[in-house]
C-alpha cells in the first residue's frame, strides 16, 4: 500500500457527507467479482475500473472513456473524483497514477469499502 498524505485521503463519513452535498465521481477499483459479493458506494457518476486497467483508462480520449464506462472522463484537477477499493491498496496506487495524469485533487478513500460497509454506510 501507498502511503498517501493526509489531503489525498478521505474518511468514510466525510465522504458520505460530500456525496449528500456533490456530485462526485466515485470509481472502484476493485474486480466485478467482489463488488458483486459485497456492493458499491452509490454515486450518479459511480464507475467499476478494475485497477489493472485503470492507468489506461485514464489514457483514453474523452469520447472512448465515455463509451467505455458509461459516464463522461473526469477532468480537471481531480477535487471532485474519490477513488476506492476493498481495504486501500490498489485505491492508493490508483490515486498515483491518477496523480500523474493531473487529477492531483483526487482522494482514496481510507479503509475502503470494507470500512464503508463495517461503519454502516453501505445498503
Amino acid at each position: 500500500m501507498v502511503d498517501l498524505p493526509p489531503h489525498q485521503k478521505i474518511s468514510c463519513a466525510g465522504l458520505k457527507e460530500r456525496l449528500q452535498k456533490e456530485d462526485l465521481y466515485v470509481i472502484d477499483v476493485r474486480n466485478p467479482p467482489e463488488i458483486e459479493q459485497s456492493g458499491f458506494i452509490s454515486s450518479r457518476r459511480r464507475v467499476n475500473i478494475p485497477f489493472p486497467e485503470f492507468e489506461s483508462a485514464l489514457n483514453l480520449e474523452e469520447n472512448d472513456f465515455q463509451a467505455k464506462y458509461g459516464i463522461p472522463k473526469p477532468t480537471g484537477d481531480g477535487s471532485d473524483l474519490v477513488i476506492h477499493c476493498m481495504i486501500g491498496g490498489r485505491g492508493s496506487k490508483a490515486i498515483v497514477l491518477a496523480e500523474k495524469s493531473g487529477l492531483h485533487k483526487a482522494q482514496n478513500l481510507d479503509g475502503g469499502y470494507k470500512k464503508w460497509a463495517a461503519d454502516g454506510f453501505s445498503k
